[in-house]
């Protein structure tokens, strides 16, 4: 019997499958290249992720966060954001992938924007973490 006990890789599925993360698993676990956006955020992350249209109303987000240079975190929230011509934000998704991040880990995201047409710009960006032990100052 594995660690988890005899719920663990059933408990293990279904939560990817609500995480909407099952895709990424479709064979081997992807790497920044395989993407078509990259970004350095907050000082410790890298974002690296794809655009996508699953429906005509609605904008995807799918990709890998990267912890390269900072502690281990419990938590890392991530945020796309819609803006219209004049930059005036439109409709915003917060996401916090499940399990914690530690240096050099890497967890897999998807944000799903719902569209009205109007979208110029899109943003994704780290809106928050939090360490999962907290640093001596």
């Amino acid at each position: 019997m594995s660690r988890l006990g005899a719920r663990g890789p059933a408990t293990l599925l279904v939560a990817l499958a609500l995480t909407g993360c099952a895709g990424f698993f479709s064979g081997r676990f992807p790497a920044p290249e395989d993407f078509e956006q990259h970004a350095r955020e907050a000082d410790y992350f890298e974002l690296h992720w794809s655009y996508r249209r699953p429906g005509p109303a609605v904008l995807e987000a799918q990709g890998i966060i990267v912890n390269r240079f900072g502690p281990a975190m419990r938590t890392v929230t991530l945020e796309l954001a819609s803006f219209d011509r004049a930059g005036k934000p439109l409709h915003r998704r917060r996401v916090t992938p499940p399990g914690w991040l530690d240096r050099f880990d890497t967890l897999p995201f998807t944000i799903r924007l719902p569209l009205n047409g109007e979208e110029a710009s899109f943003m994704l960006r780290v809106y928050r973490y939090d360490y999962l032990v907290v640093p001596d100052a």
